[in-house]
């Protein structure tokens, strides 16, 4: 498992702005959620981007881990 960072510059207040993940590849980070990594949780997209435009999210790795996949941490700007 790999360490990124997700962050995404699309929304202003009141939304999640980047999270830290566990993940095994990025297609897999970027499929994550700020507010859970399940899939079912795409519903909440006023704080995070829409499902359709997770392409548009900036992912980079920060190192390796032995933690499952999940959010470990996320940064989210209230207004």
């Amino acid at each position: 498992m790999k360490i990124y960072l997700v962050s995404q510059n699309s929304h202003d207040y009141d939304t999640f702005d980047s999270m830290v993940v566990s993940a095994k590849d990025e297609d897999e980070a970027r499929d994550m959620h700020p507010y859970s990594f399940s899939k079912d949780d795409w519903g909440l997209t006023e704080c995070w981007v829409r499902y359709e435009d997770r392409d548009k999210l900036i992912v980079s790795v920060l190192g390796s881990t032995r933690l499952k996949k999940g959010v470990i941490l996320a940064s989210f700007n209230a207004g």
